[in-house]
């Protein structure tokens, strides 16, 4: 896939991903970040910040407005990397329009939820797994994926 992304300057920005190349990953995206990601393709966004963390403009009106879909999957800490919270990422991308660009705040849990779905529900292994929450943006919670999925 074509980087449609490229010469963006969010924080943290990693893809299209070396095996799920219709994914983006990153940190918060201003104002005019989220109108540019529509008028470059991106098809869905997925907000990984509970409600507690949002910022100081309504994001699901902005990518709307962007032609994008948005979906919210709060994930606050390590409590929140679930089952159920990956089965959500997972329906996301079966029910909604690629390419998609999920974040946190800095990428961290954007990753780390990556690999908790690509372990338990796509069948990769642990080492795969934690190899693309890494490049997805995982950092501080590698430890803890690494443990729930063991």
């Amino acid at each position: 896939m074509i980087n449609i992304l490229e010469g963006v300057t969010i924080k943290n920005l990693r893809g299209p991903l070396s095996v799920q190349p219709v994914i983006f990953t990153a940190g918060q995206p201003t104002e005019a970040e989220i109108a540019d990601m529509g008028r470059r393709g991106i098809r869905t966004v997925i907000n990984l910040r509970p409600p507690s963390e949002q910022v100081g403009f309504d994001e699901a009106r902005l990518a709307s407005d962007s032609g994008m879909a948005y979906v919210g999957i709060p994930v606050a800490g390590a409590a929140d990397l679930t089952i159920a919270n990956a089965e959500r990422l997972a329906s996301t991308f079966e029910t909604h329009s690629a390419p998609f660009f999920l974040h946190c705040a800095g990428g961290n849990r954007a990753g780390a939820l990556l690999a908790v779905k690509v372990a338990r529900i796509d069948g990769y292994t642990v080492e795969q797994a934690l190899n693309l929450g890494v490049e997805a943006g995982m950092t501080d919670l590698y430890e803890t994926v690494e443990t729930l999925l063991r």
